[in-house]
């Protein structure tokens, strides 16, 4: 599918989502995305992806399938080693992973992006950024920053756990590893790396 018709199947669905903002993610998914998701799919995703920030790094969509299983989707920031950390998280909190796909958004290019933005563009409202412990500003803005949507299909082996009580363990577990993941340091690193293991 074309993405400016995906555009305008996402648009009709919710049409509070910026029409730069939908044709800058769009043009950067693969065709392997499109592929496999609807248009409702996709607004899905772009929602939870507006929900991230500094305070809320990732977002988690579980999904039950039909034939049983379930599908488990993360928004988040972009970062090395994230996916395999994600990977580990799922298993060690009882989810068997059967398939993984990643998608990587990255942000417009800076070269002219401003004057290609329309008024309405301009006038989306931005995340400000926010400042670490030792006043560094950093900017979480998910429409500007490379974020990634990582889709798992599998079965959760924890039979005793309601799925979304389920997902909602999973979700303070790889929010606590991400947290880490932004501050981007290397000791913070380490540290995300260490309590996956350990978990």
């Amino acid at each position: 599918m074309r993405h400016e018709d995906r555009r305008q199947d996402v648009q009709l669905l919710f049409p509070h989502l910026d029409v730069y903002i939908l044709e800058q993610h769009l043009s950067s998914l693969e065709e392997d995305y499109f592929a496999s998701r609807d248009a409702a799919t996709t607004a899905r995703h772009l929602e939870h992806l507006s929900g991230l920030s500094a305070q809320n790094p990732v977002e988690v969509i579980l999904t039950d399938l039909q034939n049983g299983g379930a599908e488990c989707v993360v928004v988040a920031f972009n970062h090395p080693f994230e996916f395999s950390l994600i990977a580990d998280v799922l298993a060690r909190t009882g989810f068997q992973i059967e398939t993984g796909e990643v998608f990587t958004l990255r942000p417009p290019a800076r070269n002219g992006s401003r004057r290609a933005r329309t008024g309405a563009a301009r006038a989306v409202n931005l995340r400000v950024a926010w400042r670490t412990p030792r006043g560094v500003s950093r900017s979480r803005d998910p429409w500007r920053l490379s974020v990634f949507i990582d889709s798992f299909t599998g079965q959760i082996t924890d039979t005793d756990a309601d799925s979304q009580i389920w997902a909602g363990r999973f979700k303070a577990s790889i929010t606590e590893t991400i947290t880490l993941l932004d501050l981007g340091d290397k000791a913070s690193v380490e540290k995300a790396k260490h309590r996956v293991n350990e978990m």
